[in-house]
């Protein structure tokens, strides 16, 4: 009914009004094919034209590719910048720094966005989080790399909405990121954002640690006492490698970045490695043992190559951290 619109269509039209100004950071390398659909699938977002910007970053432009495809959109609400410097983290950081709004939101720049996420993000930040992360699913579930990336544990973190304060955290999950959520989809306020500081360039793709920038400022926002919050309702879509081999080289990331994040935060934090080497013979079993939550779901059957390719990642993991800091970041990432 055009004239007595449903009073759910007007609340919600209300509550959109209410919301602060949103800066959607995107980094991106080289030539994506995928970043003109990232950025379209955010300018439909129903958060308020007006109180809406997206941020694109690259690292290292060998060309004007993608400086071409965000002219060919004719937005005025996407900026487009550049850096020498190769790493995410560092194309987050220069990204925060040009952002304007009240709530800064990260996505990668091969997602798909749903139009209520940026809203549903900026939703949690203004009512009980400091932080918000949101659900990532899979674009294409086609291959069986695509089903093994899903028995690993997936980008997702499930459909039930959770809230995380350090005090509350026990045991092995004090240093649990991936339960927070994933960098691909996670949003600040500003505020917080400028008082935790920038992300860590020893960490994440660009860098010898391959992964880990995220899950490090997620934890470093619990440790400094911030409200984290997963809600499933802000959703995007995240393609992943249709073969083992590029899986198996994925996992070795996501191995090596976990070692090294964790390495970082200790010496950031030194009080916490007492905690952490009083709970290392459970961590071990988080990892070793195939009835822990991190194992149990993934099978007898899961291949061994990608169990053995993320341990060498983790082993792989403080080397790469040092090697990281000793060359400030500037490496092309290469084992």
């Amino acid at each position: 009914d055009a004239v007595n619109p449903p009073t759910c269509v007007v609340t919600r039209q209300r509550a959109l009004e209410q919301l602060p100004p949103v800066s959607v950071i995107i980094p991106t390398i080289g030539s994506n094919p995928r970043l003109a659909n990232c950025v379209s699938s955010v300018l439909a977002s129903d958060h308020p034209r007006e109180r809406l910007e997206i941020v694109v970053v690259e690292n290292r432009p060998r060309d004007s590719t993608t400086k071409a495809q965000l002219a060919q959109l004719a937005d005025d609400r996407v900026t487009y910048h550049s850096t020498a410097r190769v790493g995410a983290a560092h194309a987050r950081n220069v990204g925060t720094a040009a952002a304007t709004g009240d709530i800064v939101v990260f996505f990668d720049s091969d997602v798909v966005v749903d139009s209520q996420c940026v809203s549903a993000l900026a939703q949690e930040l203004i009512v009980d989080a400091d932080v918000a992360t949101g659900n990532v699913l899979p674009l294409a579930l086609d291959t069986q790399a695509q089903l093994l990336l899903e028995r690993f544990g997936g980008y997702g973190k499930g459909f039930d909405l959770r809230r995380f304060r350090f005090a509350e955290t026990q045991g092995v999950d004090r240093f649990r990121a991936g339960r927070l959520g994933t960098g691909a989809n996670m949003a600040f306020r500003r505020d917080v954002l400028m008082e935790l500081g920038p992300m860590c360039e020893f960490l994440g793709p660009g860098t010898p640690s391959k992964s880990g920038d995220d899950s490090e400022l997620l934890l470093r926002a619990l440790i400094q006492g911030f409200r984290v919050t997963y809600t499933p309702a802000a959703l995007v879509w995240h393609p992943s490698h249709a073969d083992e081999n590029a899986l198996k080289s994925q996992l070795f990331g996501y191995g090596a970045g976990l070692s090294a994040h964790l390495v970082h935060l200790v010496l950031e934090y030194p009080k916490l490695l007492v905690d952490f080497v009083s709970i290392l013979p459970a961590i071990l079993r988080f990892f070793g043992s195939g009835t822990s939550t991190k194992n149990s779901s993934r099978g007898a059957d899961f291949p061994i190559a990608l169990r053995m390719a993320e341990l060498r990642g983790v082993a792989w993991g403080l080397p790469a951290y040092a090697k990281s800091r000793a060359s400030r970041g500037l490496s092309d990432g290469s084992e």
